[in-house]
């Protein structure tokens, strides 16, 4: 098993890749554009890379 990246849910995926892709340094996957359901920031190897996936609902409750 290897683990690539960490999954985080939000609201506007493509909005927050661009956050912390700016933050880290790291790029956007060439592949996603805004309003893609699911944005990659691609970490440099071995650190794992960042996927942000779309969900509809608003955070309930503490995870």
């Amino acid at each position: 098993m290897r683990l690539r990246h960490v999954t985080i849910d939000c609201s506007d995926p493509y909005e927050m890749a661009t956050f912390w892709s700016r933050l880290t340094g790291w790029p956007i996957s060439g592949i996603d554009q805004p309003g893609d359901d699911e944005v990659l920031v691609e970490a440099p190897g071995p650190v794992l890379g960042l996927l942000f996936v779309r969900v509809s609902e608003p955070l309930s409750a503490k995870n």
